[in-house]
């Protein structure tokens, strides 16, 4: 394992872990606050005014592949469609 000495990376790194703790602070707070928005909407017509802003909001469908069903009609050969893709994801914790 290599290790980073100096200022500049105990700076950054630092800077990373506080960064990541703000968003995820962010992401839960941006949660709630649909989430209040969103039972306000409740029966009403699907739009709300707040001081200058306009809320509203709409019923959206995806579309994805079962795979349960797949499996279910193909058996093993399901996994001769599989498909594996690398990726690298960044982590860091308390040493």
């Amino acid at each position: 394992m290599k290790t980073l000495q100096g200022v500049e990376a105990v700076q950054k790194v630092r800077r990373l872990v506080k960064v990541n703790e703000q968003r995820k602070l962010l992401e839960k707070e941006e949660a709630e606050l649909k989430e209040f928005f969103k039972a306000k909407l409740e029966g009403e017509d699907g739009a709300l005014k707040v001081d200058r802003f306009l809320i509203t909001v709409e019923t959206k469908t995806s579309k994805s592949i079962d795979k349960k069903a797949l499996a279910a009609e193909l058996g093993d050969r399901i996994h001769d469609f599989e498909k594996e893709t690398p990726y690298q994801q960044l982590q860091v914790k308390a040493a």
